[in-house]
């Protein structure tokens, strides 16, 4: 995963989206937290939530 993250920033990536598919339980996934933190260290914006979770809730 390191060498893809890499990669983005090496093409000049700006910006990239992460869904609410992410999320564990409500929470941020924890190594998409960790991939997001190493790609705003180099400079890309990370967005979250790109789109509304419509998925059924569980109880």
């Amino acid at each position: 995963m390191r060498e893809k993250l890499e990669r983005l920033v090496a093409v000049g990536t700006e910006a990239v989206h992460i869904g609410v598919c992410a999320r564990m339980g409500g929470a941020r996934c924890p190594t998409m937290e960790e991939n997001a933190r190493r790609l705003e260290e180099r400079g890309v914006e990370v967005v979250w939530k790109t789109h509304e979770d419509h998925s059924p809730k569980r109880k």
